[in-house]
């Protein structure tokens, strides 16, 4: 039975998914991320640290409710997934310069940027040697894709961010919705599925489910501050970020386009929680999840498939 919570592990506080399938991907990752000297103790402290474990776990499910049977090749497969998303966060770590994830010093501010650059490079090689160990060549097709568009997206708002909602929608697709989008395919493909149909329905699933998670970690900007966010509210907004809400209350007129230099963050996130415009963006979160909820109704009523749409409903409705 998939459950939800909290643990502590040699001093660092986490939440985590509970899921037979997980325990074996984490053990897989615990396996595979061995080598000799000072890596070593780089790679341990990012698995101290890693985090909810939904990209190995929408594989998981996904895979189940598709019927599918080769176990191992689920396992290197989520692993695969999870090592992705790892690398990912360690390099924009190295971007965004962030001295914390998940309440603990960033890899980049612990061993510095160019340790972090390098081990982030290991866990994808590592991740790509598991698709190619297993011939897994349309996985490894669609990874690669996943990373160039990741990428894509981080150049772009490095070098020329925009400030409007076509931006942001493009920009949070490659940020976050094409690896949740690409862990429900890679479930599927595993499971052997070829019909398109089911495919595009599974694509759809993830990507609903990716707007949703990048909309409420927006909101969790201006939340209250909560240790299980493992960052403090209005980090987005000091490091002059347009989300969705700053983006929205610009619009409307009750956010000066000068945000950044004339107004702080408690008079920012007091000015969208009275318009309302925090509640609407909430509304929008559920609305995506009820899409995907609805994607899942197409498939026959079983335990798996209670199991993704729970995930779906955590998902929006998280507070961390």
């Amino acid at each position: 039975m998939t459950q939800i919570k909290e643990i502590t592990q040699h001093g660092f506080s986490q939440t985590v998914i509970v899921d037979p399938i997980i325990t074996l991907v984490q053990e897989k990752l615990n396996q595979i991320l061995i080598c000799q000297g000072n890596l070593q103790e780089i790679l341990d402290y990012v698995q101290l640290t890693n985090g909810k474990m939904i990209r190995p776990v929408l594989v998981s499910l996904v895979f189940q409710l598709c019927e599918g049977k080769d176990q191992k090749l689920l396992v290197d497969a989520a692993a695969a997934v999870e090592l992705i998303h790892i690398a990912s966060l360690v390099h924009d770590d190295i971007v965004d310069k962030s001295v914390l994830r998940r309440s603990v010093l960033t890899v980049q501010e612990r061993y510095g940027p160019a340790a972090a650059v390098l081990v982030g490079d290991f866990l994808f090689a590592e991740a790509f040697a598991l698709f190619t160990i297993n011939k897994l060549t349309d996985l490894l097709s669609l990874m690669t894709d996943v990373i160039c568009k990741m990428s894509e997206g981080e150049v772009q708002q490095l070098l020329s961010p925009g400030a409007d909602e076509a931006y942001y929608w493009g920009y949070i697709y490659c940020k976050t919705v094409c690896l949740i989008e690409a862990a429900c395919l890679v479930g599927a493909s595993v499971a052997g599925i070829q019909n398109q149909r089911t495919l595009d329905s599974l694509r759809k699933f993830g990507c609903n489910l990716g707007y949703a998670f990048q909309i409420v970690d927006d909101l969790l900007d201006y939340s209250k501050p909560n240790s299980q966010i493992g960052k403090n509210p209005g980090n987005d907004y000091r490091q002059g970020l347009w989300t969705l809400p700053i983006i929205r209350g610009v619009h409307q007129g009750l956010i000066p386009k000068n945000w950044q230099e004339s107004l702080n963050f408690e008079q920012a996130r007091e000015i969208l929680f009275n318009s309302g415009i925090l509640t609407d963006i909430g509304r929008e979160a559920i609305s995506y999840i009820e899409q995907a909820q609805d994607i899942l109704l197409q498939f026959p009523d079983s335990p798996i498939r209670n199991r993704l749409y729970d995930l779906a409903s955590f998902i929006g409705t998280r507070d961390y």
